[in-house]
């Protein structure tokens, strides 16, 4: 049986995803305030693996725990719900079979206490 990664396209279905989530993150001065002096790039190298390993490609996630690079930066409730909207939006965009896009929002969201107000 396909996981899901192999489902929603492989490596460059979950680069599509990540390079038009980012772009909506950044062209919205809300989300963008978290990303002033970040290496974006790096960040989206992060977000691909994570996103990879946790739809089950086999490829480690070799960043570090969510907690731990999301201190100190103060994401907000309103940022978390505005980047899970364009999330949505770019999985949608992307044309994700329903199923794998209510995968990807569940897991999504259960990052939130983990990424909002530390």
């Amino acid at each position: 049986m396909a996981t899901i990664y192999e489902r929603v396209g492989g490596h460059a279905a979950v680069v599509a995803v990540i390079d038009g989530l980012y772009a909506k993150i950044l062209a919205n001065p809300v989300t963008a305030a978290a990303f002033v002096g970040r290496d974006v790039n790096h960040t989206k190298a992060m977000q691909v693996e994570l996103f990879s390993h946790t739809l089950g490609s086999g490829i480690p996630y070799t960043g570090r725990e969510m907690i731990p690079v999301h201190t100190g930066l103060h994401i907000t409730k309103e940022q978390f719900d505005l980047v899970a909207g364009f999330l949505l939006a770019t999985l949608n965009e992307l044309h994700v079979d329903q199923e794998i896009v209510n995968t990807i929002m569940t897991f999504a969201a259960s990052l939130e206490p983990q990424i909002i107000n530390l």
